[in-house]
């Protein structure tokens, strides 16, 4: 069974990727059938952003596209510019 994420409108904290330790990634489900993409460092979550002005949640229809996000990065996840939560 997924989880199911009520996100805010809009993020309220912000970093930069490489600003932040490398962490965890996973996929979860959220609120209207789509994935994101989440960030654990410690037991704080970050997710990622579609930009650096004006962002909004990165989200994707399908785990699998979520997932292969994660393992397309052409370095590493953790240094996806656009982070928030």
């Amino acid at each position: 069974m997924s989880t199911v994420l009520a996100m805010p409108v809009r993020p309220t904290r912000f970093a930069a990727g490489p600003d932040l330790p490398a962490g965890t990634y996973h996929v979860e489900a959220v609120v209207g059938g789509y994935n994101t993409v989440v960030r654990t460092i410690g037991s704080t979550r970050w997710y990622p952003l579609t930009a650096g002005e004006n962002p909004a949640w990165r989200l994707w229809s399908s785990f699998e596209d979520a997932l292969r996000w994660i393992e397309n990065q052409d370095n590493y996840p953790s240094d996806y510019p656009f982070w928030g939560r």
